[in-house]
């Protein structure tokens, strides 16, 4: 814990952000499948279920890849504004 706070404001924030988001996710992604199969019906529910976890996949990837090639502090950059502009 010691090493958290000798982190950057900037760094602690985004992280603390960071485990607000998964927790809340974690939280609702259950309840949201619950929904579907009573909506959409079993088999598109697993489909939907199936292309929100590639797509994670898939974007934490592409995410690693931007990383090694770009500077960290302007890849954060960029991740926030496409954040901001899509609306998550």
């Amino acid at each position: 814990m010691k090493e958290f706070f000798n982190l950057s404001k900037q760094i602690q924030i985004r992280q603390l952000v960071r485990f607000v988001t998964i927790t809340l996710g974690s939280s609702i992604f259950p309840f949201m499948a619950m929904y579907y199969t009573t909506y959409f019906g079993t088999l598109w529910t697993g489909f939907l279920m199936i292309v929100t976890s590639f797509a994670g996949l898939l974007g934490s990837l592409y995410g690693g890849i931007c990383l090694m090639l770009l500077d960290g502090k302007r890849l954060l950059l960029m991740d926030l504004l496409e954040r901001q502009s899509v609306g998550f």
